[in-house]
């Protein structure tokens, strides 16, 4: 149980400094960049936290989800 709370914790800071370095890539241009633009990032975000859900799922840790 152990073993598996430090992973989820690992796999969630993973998760959220990747989601914020592109995130603010993205926020910081967006004014320049064109609509057709939103598509992939909503893609970006979903694969995030499908991953982020994974790991909670991996922990037996639903109850916090």
């Amino acid at each position: 149980y152990i073993f598996n709370f430090f992973f989820v914790g690992k796999v969630m800071f993973v998760v959220f400094d990747v989601m914020a370095i592109f995130l603010y890539a993205w926020g910081s241009a967006l004014l320049e960049l064109p609509k057709s633009a939103t598509l992939p990032i909503i893609g970006f975000l979903a694969i995030m936290f499908a991953a982020m859900a994974f790991a909670l799922h991996q922990s037996g840790r639903r109850d916090i989800w």
